[in-house]
């Protein structure tokens, strides 16, 4: 019982300070599935009023954030375009496609987001006892990396291509995505778990199941 009350008072803490500004993930500035009803902060502007709130230098961050006091866990998700990652690489190779996936640096970003909760768990204005503040690094915490990456859904995004091309390269990029994902370690001291790679049809199944 202790785990749900935790997470919901530091829901309500982060929506009345404005530190968690909730919309529908496909809203988001950089969503890839901007059909999704699912709805989620948007952690780029939380990281942003952190920064700024407690004077701290650039750091990275997930892009949406989901609380949820009944299932008591907190989901970090990180959105990656898989049309956005194949149009920006000039003269298309798995080589520089995995350069680009190297640059994604999830850990990074886990481990950055993972810093910026800290601050708002620690904020004497979170209204969180010394107790609770332990209860929360025992609450399950999922990093999702979401994609769009099955392209047979919407082949239409996807004009700029050949599609026996954009198949090839779709694939090296799912299967360099998961390797970069399994690479990721769980953290048993923050109770964060192996992360998933999820498309849009299994994000949308993951929240409505």
């Amino acid at each position: 019982m202790a785990v749900k009350e935790v997470l919901t008072k530091l829901l309500k803490f982060g929506v009345d300070k404005n530190y968690f500004i909730i919309s529908e993930v496909g809203k988001l500035d950089k969503s890839c599935c901007k059909k999704s009803k699912v709805k989620a902060i948007d952690f780029d502007k939380t990281k942003e009023k952190v920064v700024n709130d407690f004077n701290l230098d650039t750091i990275k961050s997930c892009d949406a954030l989901k609380i949820i006091p009944q299932k008591k866990c907190i989901d970090f998700i990180e959105m990656k375009s898989s049309i956005n990652i194949i149009n920006n690489i000039n003269n298309n190779t798995q080589g520089k496609l995995q350069q680009q996936v190297d640059k994604f640096d999830f850990e990074g970003k886990i481990r950055d987001s993972l810093y910026i909760l800290y601050f708002l768990v620690n904020n004497r204005n979170s209204n969180l006892m010394g107790y609770e503040k332990n209860e929360y690094y025992k609450v399950k915490k999922n990093y999702i990396i979401l994609t769009d990456i099955n392209i047979e859904i919407n082949p239409l995004d996807y004009l700029a291509f050949t599609l026996d091309y954009l198949g090839q390269m779709s694939s090296s990029l799912s299967v360099m995505l998961k390797e970069a994902v399994e690479n990721i370690p769980p953290d048993s001291y923050q109770n964060l778990q192996q992360p998933k790679l999820m498309n849009c049809e299994s994000f949308k199944h993951f929240y409505t199941t």
